[in-house]
Formats: structure tokens, C-alpha cells, sequence
């Protein structure tokens, strides 16, 4: 996998022994704090003694690191391999390591896209993705989805994680929603003038 022409220079290892070839260019900016100080520093060089590519253990299944990996570079998601419950762990990963989610999960990117495709099918699930990590427009573009929901629909686990701004904004739309409904049934069409046969 070539990266703006240079190959490779560091190895990811996962906890369950799976191996991911990647750029430091890529994951310099992807990790305030280098991957809880995992990542070289960039004087510090990525080669072993050896002259290869060095590894860096992190304690994420090979799921989630890939999940991960696919973000920093902007990748497409594969349907098949991809579920909102890894991308949730991956995304807790990212906050622990400082990553900038905003930049990932902006409007057109990959991730973005996955997250919102799934709104029909798992609308909760997403717009709980898109709240904890405070991707406003996301949330805001899966919120229709939502609307059929009630609080009593709403798990508390799922609450908790969704947080008290975006259930209220979650009900106001709710309420709004309802009250013009109403509006318009109260208001019916005027019957029109008789007409001559």
C-alpha cells in the first residue's frame, strides 16, 4: 500500500496477532498523544536494528484497529465486515488516543458515510454513534430516522450514551412535529363553493 509514493514504515500489531502495514505520516496527526506514547517520536526513526519497519503493539482486536485504520486513511467500509458495534469500540479507541473524530467522521468522509447508512436499519444505534462523539451534523442527518421513537423506546444505556442535549433536541423535534400534525388536522381544507351539475 503506497502512500503519497513511500511504502510502509511501521507495522501494527493487534492482541490477537494480526499484522497491519502503515505510514507514520498517517498516524502522526491521527493521535494527539501517540498512541499512548506507542508511536515514535518522528526523531526517533521507525526502523529496527535490522533495517526493517518496527511494530507497534496495541492492546485492540484486529477488528477494531482495522476499523480504525480504515478512518485515518479514508478508506470504504466493507457492509460485510463492518457492524456499528465495532466501529463504536473503534471509535472509543480514537478518543483514548486524542484522534481528531472530526476530521474522520466529516461530512464525505468514509466513516461518515457508513454511519449514516445504517440510520435506516439501526437508527438508534447510529444516532447514538454520532451524539457520543459529538458529530453534530451527523446526528442531525440521522435525527428523521429517530422520530417515531419515544423516550420509553429509548434504553437507558442508550440514553446515557445519546446525553441530555441530544434527547432534548430529540424531543423538541418530536414535539414540534406533533403539534403541526395537529395543526393540520384541526385546520381542515374549507369545503369548496357547490358546483352546477
Amino acid at each position: 500500500l503506497l502512500h503519497r509514493g513511500t511504502l510502509p514504515d511501521i507495522f501494527i500489531l493487534s492482541r490477537d496477532n494480526v499484522y497491519f502495514s502503515v505510514h507514520t505520516l498517517k498516524l502522526q496527526p491521527a493521535s494527539a498523544n501517540r498512541f499512548e506514547g506507542r508511536l515514535p517520536e518522528p526523531t526517533q526513526g521507525t526502523h529496527n536494528i535490522a533495517g526493517g519497519p518496527i511494530d507497534m503493539a496495541l492492546p485492540e482486536s484486529a477488528a477494531v484497529v482495522n476499523i480504525m485504520l480504515h478512518a485515518i486513511y479514508d478508506m470504504p467500509y466493507n457492509e460485510q465486515q463492518s457492524d456499528l458495534t465495532t466501529v463504536t469500540a473503534a471509535l472509543a479507541s480514537m478518543r483514548r488516543y486524542q484522534s481528531p473524530l472530526e476530521t474522520y467522521i466529516a461530512c464525505g468522509t468514509s466513516l461518515y458515510n457508513f454511519i449514516s447508512g445504517q440510520a435506516p436499519l439501526k437508527p438508534l444505534e447510529a444516532y447514538t454513534v454520532a451524539t457520543e462523539n459529538q458529530i453534530e451534523p451527523l446526528a442531525v442527518a440521522i435525527s428523521p430516522y429517530i422520530m417515531p421513537f419515544t423516550p420509553h423506546d429509548i434504553p437507558d444505556d442508550f440514553a446515557l450514551r445519546i446525553g441530555p442535549l441530544y434527547l432534548k433536541r430529540v424531543w423538541a423535534l418530536r414535539r414540534l412535529r406533533c403539534e403541526k400534525m395537529s395543526s393540520m388536522i384541526r385546520n381542515s381544507p374549507t369545503a369548496h363553493s357547490p358546483t352546477s351539475r
